[in-house]
């Protein structure tokens, strides 16, 4: 199950809609200004539509559609906020949470369906849950285009990123 939690820019100006998009996961550590920066730009020069994914497992007590309100809010919160940054960059954007079982297959999968060119993720130079560690593992055996990893070092702050969540 995917929810579309918003957009931004002018769509009319994607020239290659029929050959994917650029995605940037949000499900790690927060997301700082160099790393939307460059996915805007890969995405303004390539005409392509950049795509904010944050995939959230449902346990399988429950129904892919159950609400969790803390983690579905947490998620919205990060998508706003990344929408935000895309739009003071003049980029255009989509993002969605997708409801899964595993993220790691889920955003697999939607790689292949949306046909991405290039996965985004980010990462510090400090100790990682070891769920995100073992989701950026996966993603860059399977996934079926370019996975780049932003590796920040410890203590560099998310400026802008810190500045959009504010807003929300």
């Amino acid at each position: 199950m995917i929810d579309l939690i918003g957009t931004c820019g002018d769509f009319s100006l994607i020239e290659k809609p029929e050959s994917g998009a650029i995605a940037v996961i949000l499900n790690g550590p927060d997301v700082d200004q160099e790393l939307l920066g460059i996915a805007c730009a890969h995405a303004k020069q390539s005409k392509h539509v950049l795509s904010f994914l944050y995939a959230l497992e449902v346990p399988i007590q429950l129904p892919l559609n159950a609400r969790m309100e803390p983690e579905r809010l947490r998620a919205e919160k990060r998508l706003r906020a990344a929408l935000l940054v895309a739009s003071q960059l003049a980029c255009t954007a989509t993002a969605v949470t997708i409801h899964c079982r595993d993220a790691g297959r889920s955003l697999v999968e939607e790689a292949k369906h949306s046909r991405f060119t290039a996965l985004f993720l980010q990462a510090y130079q400090q100790e990682l849950p070891d769920a995100y560690k073992r989701l950026v593992a996966y993603l860059m055996a399977k996934a079926p285009c370019r996975v780049l990893v932003n590796s920040v070092p410890a203590g560099i702050q998310a400026d802008l990123w810190l500045l959009a969540q504010e807003q929300v």
